[in-house]
Order: structure tokens, then sequence, then C-alpha cells
């Protein structure tokens, strides 16, 4: 389990609120010099779910929103170092059990620049749930929904 607080001031809000962030990853560990983080998925994924070329995207893309969350959370861990980081998914129902990287402008590297282009998104995002004038928008499902009633 990581945690980490990203401090957003945006217009909605008198002052600086700390936001904080947890996640449980499946699997970190160190592979060729690389962290690698991995998330085990039992469902059939995409490896179209796992590229982006822009960041501003993410709403679109959950998958990769969850795998950058994972990596700049490490990455706001007092012990992590530059050690690069390489994040993706294992299929659990594949027969090879190979890692579907997260790739991001081509690069499936999650460097600095990325992931402080990921806290940027980030934070545009938190702004955006404290905005009122945003309008959120209601999913009809068949099952009671947990939050609205």
């Amino acid at each position: 389990s990581l945690s980490a607080s990203l401090a957003t001031s945006n217009k909605f809000l008198q002052s600086a609120t700390p936001i904080n962030f947890k996640g449980n990853i499946d699997r970190v560990d160190v592979f060729n010099g690389q962290y690698r983080i991995i998330d085990y998925k039992t469902g059939f994924v995409d490896s179209s779910q796992l590229k982006s070329d822009k960041l501003s995207d993410l709403n679109k893309k959950p998958k990769i929103l969850q795998l950058l969350m994972y990596s700049w959370l490490l990455k706001q861990q007092k012990s992590y170092s530059e050690t690069p980081i390489v994040s993706g998914i294992i299929n659990l129902r594949a027969s090879n059990f190979t890692i579907q990287p997260c790739i991001i402008n081509n690069n499936k590297i999650l460097n600095s620049s990325i992931l402080n282009q990921f806290e940027k998104e980030l934070v545009i995002i938190v702004s955006k749930i404290f905005d009122p004038q945003e309008t959120f928008e209601h999913l009809n499902r068949d099952g009671v929904c947990y939050f609205c009633d």
C-alpha cells in the first residue's frame, strides 16, 4: 500500500488543500534495473487501452490513470531513487503471463517528465471535482449505486 498527498490550490477553495491518494499495488519489483509496477487483471485488456500520446485524455483511459497513479505514488516515497519505472498489466487468463506495458508518448519508461505531466493532469481532475459548476454524468446501471442510495 502506497500513499501520497498532493497539495492543490484552485479557484474554488480559499487555500491550498491537501488531497490524499492511496493505492494498493498488486506487485512492485525491481527487474533489469527498473521498478516494475504490475497490476493483475482477470479480463482481457486491449493494448490500445494502455497507450496514450496525451495525458489530457485520462478520463477516457482508466487503466492508464490507474497505472500512472501507482507510478506517481511510488515516485512520492522517500525511499524512491531515480530508478526508471515500467508499469503494466498481466492478464491472469493468458497463457504467457507477459506484461502489457503502459506506453506514454511511445515510451514505456515512465520518467520524471511523464510523471510530472501526470501530476499536472491530476490537479486538473481534482479541481474539476471541487468545481460546483462541473456536472457529473450519471451512469445508468442495472444495480443500485453505492454512493447514490
